[in-house]
């Protein structure tokens, strides 16, 4: 369900490595999952998975581009961004 204000968020988290190719134990054992950082919109979560997007729609408040959606098993860390009038209008010269 999308979240009535947006928040922006910083999620760290692990992906899956995968290699093509033959290898010996040690190069399985070698191949290690790689930690990533990602910063969006923190559009919904539940049990199972994060959805983030990289940008959203200010008119529609229901559009989003750049989406993401991590497995809750890999998140490691949330942290929420205090956004200071993330919805007030700008003006522009």
């Amino acid at each position: 369900m999308p979240r009535s204000k947006p928040y922006l968020v910083i999620v760290e988290w692990l992906d899956s490595a995968q290699f093509s190719g033959w290898g010996d134990k040690e190069d399985v054992l070698g191949d290690d999952v790689l930690p990533c950082t990602s910063i969006g919109w923190l559009v919904s979560r539940d049990k199972v998975a994060l959805h983030m997007a990289g940008s959203r729609c200010r008119k529609s408040r229901n559009e989003w581009c750049e989406r993401h959606s991590i497995p809750m098993g890999c998140v490691t860390s949330l942290k929420f961004i205090k956004v200071e009038g993330r919805d007030a209008k700008s003006k522009t010269k």
